[in-house]
């Protein structure tokens, strides 16, 4: 939201590869709707539903 402000942007989108805290949520929602926040499994849908991409998310292994 402060790059949305900075840019004097009218609305912005915030792609993870993982989840929204519930604070994440209520803070996007509080920003008047002009940024949409879309989580992992939202974004493999939207691959899947626009691009025709099946994609899988998956964490990264650490190395021992």
């Amino acid at each position: 939201m402060g790059a949305m402000e900075h840019k004097r942007a009218g609305r912005g989108v915030l792609v993870t590869t993982s989840s929204f805290t519930k604070e994440a949520k209520v803070l996007g929602a509080d920003y008047g709707g002009r940024i949409q926040l879309i989580d992992g499994s939202e974004f493999v849908f939207l691959l899947h539903e626009h691009l025709d991409k099946e994609v899988l998310i998956s964490r990264r292994r650490r190395r021992p």
